[in-house]
């Protein structure tokens, strides 16, 4: 929460605050356990007696506490915070860090609890579902899932999943049973289709579709006449096949090009280091070490279709033609969801490191030439085979920047170098984020879509249709706490019209309804 008693507060020796966090009880009592230091007289003190007038470091957690905010967690806005927090992090291993609590293993959910740790790390799903969903009284899975964010950011050590794993059988009817092995990606598909449908029947939200949904346009080219037709898709993640050699040297030199000197050292580096050890395990196989840029080159190239059994047809000749299929990227999610397919069969994997970019250009992909650089911010990786094996995450914390190892209910920490060691099965790469404020004004706009707006970087347009009748008033069954006032000139870019100007209820519709 924000904190109005934050802003005054500065700090000149944080040596001073590193050497209380040594003590192990109370001053006034000599109490162990739970101690929090004042950030005004730096005493430290059980929660009995610790001052109600000051901000306190919760000694077991990173956290700072405002008691005069009702005990409230306090949003790390003051720079001096961040320098204290960071200070901390690092020499003391006990400091538990917001976002790094491990989540307990339930028989065989290494699964589920990947792709947990990977959405909590995500900065607009964190935000979107904790500030806005869990506010709103949502029901069913949305709200476990909503609590199961919340118990991922109080700073302890373990949670344990029950109720939401509990939820998830009961309405994604998963067998979570011990004995049988489950694929996270299934479990992805499952899961984010459950939870965009119960935002769009609860509150007329499609946020989730929006945050992963890419969009891709085909065209076809008619090889005898030469007229062209396109096909627009749309899919939650893209699948990457792993291209043969001879297929990597056509386009080689132009992959290469998109790496910049820092990918390709890592590059360079795995092709050195990584492979030294396992080859010789694998001394009957030739192992090879390619980019991520190899696989999206080989999705995206241009394919001709002069097979009798994938001939289309073609509307100008009135008959099936032989033609040429040249794809690209219409519009990019805040979140890409990149799935490297690494299985040779349902026992063997395709022995090869993939290298990830720490920071994805996907220009030569797209219609559009001004796409930003997108951000690795998580990977899953899978050890084992298609029949059994174990689920690790890799992420990016969102507040301190640092990486972290996602065990289950093990944490650790990373450097970015490990994480580009690791065998990724799942890569997610996210989209720079600004954050954006609004001023408030005479301009109505829901109360949704004002959080999407402060959680993606181009939030699409809400639909006044769905507020707004035939009238040009709006619809019946909205309150005023479902609006917020802002200046028009802050939201004037993502906005189609501008009919909401004050709250009003149509009379009209009202009275034709009964």
């Amino acid at each position: 929460m924000k904190c109005p008693h934050i802003k005054s507060l500065t700090f000149t020796d944080y040596d001073t605050v590193l050497a209380k966090l040594k003590a192990k009880r109370c001053e006034e009592c000599g109490k162990k356990g739970d101690l929090y230091i004042s950030l005004k007289d730096w005493q430290v003190k059980c929660i009995t007696h610790s001052s109600n007038d000051h901000l306190q470091l919760r000694k077991n957690a990173l956290q700072i506490i405002c008691k005069q905010c009702n005990h409230a967690i306090v949003a790390i806005e003051s720079t001096s915070i961040k320098i204290l927090l960071e200070k901390i992090a690092s020499p003391n291993k006990n400091i538990r860090i917001l976002g790094c609590t491990g989540l307990s293993n339930l028989g065989n959910t290494c699964y589920i609890n990947s792709m947990m740790q990977i959405l909590s790390q995500t900065l607009c799903i964190k935000r979107y579902f904790l500030k806005y969903t869990l506010k709103a009284n949502p029901q069913g899975l949305l709200k476990e899932f909503c609590l199961l964010l919340d118990s991922l950011w109080i700073g302890e050590k373990v949670f344990n999943p029950i109720r939401f794993i509990e939820r998830i059988n009961k309405e994604i009817s998963l067998d979570t049973n011990i004995n049988r092995h489950q694929d996270t990606l299934e479990f992805f598909h499952f899961f984010h289709t459950v939870i965009d449908n119960n935002l769009k029947s609860q509150f007329g939200s499609c946020f989730i579709s929006d945050c992963f949904i890419w969009k891709t346009c085909s065209i076809f080219q008619c090889m005898k006449c030469k007229s062209e037709s396109i096909m627009q898709e749309e899919f939650f993640e893209l699948p990457l096949c792993i291209p043969k050699k001879k297929e990597i040297k056509s386009f080689k030199l132009v992959s290469r090009s998109l790496l910049n000197d820092r990918d390709k050292n890592d590059l360079q580096s795995a092709k050195n280091t990584i492979w030294k050890k396992i080859r010789l395990l694998y001394s009957s196989r030739s192992l090879r070490v390619i980019s991520l840029y190899d696989c999206l080159y080989s999705y995206f190239q241009s394919e001709k279709l002069n097979d009798i059994n994938n001939l289309r047809m073609c509307d100008n000749c009135n008959d099936k033609q032989e033609s040429e299929k040249c794809q690209k990227i219409k519009s990019l999610p805040p979140i890409l969801v990149i799935v490297l397919k690494r299985y040779y069969s349902a026992s063997s994997k395709v022995p090869l490191h993939i290298q990830l970019p720490l920071e994805l250009n996907l220009q030569d992909f797209s219609m559009d030439r001004n796409l930003p650089l997108y951000q690795l911010s998580g990977v899953i990786s899978h050890k084992g085979s298609l029949s059994g094996g174990h689920y690790i995450a890799y992420c990016k914390n969102v507040k301190t920047g640092s990486w972290f190892k996602f065990n289950d209910k093990k944490v650790t920490e990373r450097t970015e170098n490990e994480i580009l060691q690791r065998q990724a099965y799942i890569a997610f790469y996210t989209e720079p984020f600004k954050n954006k404020k609004i001023v408030s004004g005479d301009f109505l706009v829901p109360i949704e879509w004002v959080h999407r707006f402060k959680t993606m970087e181009n939030p699409r347009p809400f639909e006044f249709e769905k507020y707004v009748c035939e009238h040009g008033i709006i619809r019946k069954g909205y309150t005023e706490g479902d609006f917020k006032k802002v200046r028009y000139e802050d939201v004037e870019k993502y906005m189609e019209r501008r009919e909401i100007i004050k709250f009003e209820i149509c009379k009209k519709c009202a009275n034709d309804k009964k």
